[in-house]
């Protein structure tokens, strides 16, 4: 499908953009709202972005093992969450990421035919 350096770049990016919108969510839900309920609110963002950053992080690590199924795999999730709770940009940007990576068979060489003896 694509390039798996840019499609780590928006993984990248996306993962950056992503925190940094649950954090601010995080501090807007808090401070609109006062109370045990805002608090609880504000929480769900916020740990939503840091578990999505813990998961583009290893998946960075496994499209350098060139593993890339197992990297869609392990963002795909986190950013359909992110795009619902945090807003679109940084879940949207990961999970274009997250699709534009290559398959694994498509990099490795086709093995030839048994040749019939």
């Amino acid at each position: 499908m694509g390039d798996p350096s840019s499609a780590k770049n928006l993984i990248h990016i996306g993962d950056i953009i992503n925190l940094i919108i649950g954090v601010l969510v995080f501090l807007g839900i808090a401070i609109a709202s006062i109370g045990f309920g805002g608090i609880v609110v504000a929480w769900i963002p916020l740990a939503i972005a840091i578990w999505t950053h813990f998961r583009a992080k290893d998946a960075l690590q496994l499209i350098d093992e060139n593993r890339y199924n197992e990297a869609k795999n392990k963002v795909l999730i986190p950013s359909i969450l992110s795009l619902l709770f945090n807003f679109l940009v940084g879940g949207l940007i990961i999970l274009i990421g997250a699709l534009s990576l290559p398959s694994e068979n498509a990099l490795r060489p086709a093995k030839p035919a048994a040749e019939p003896s």
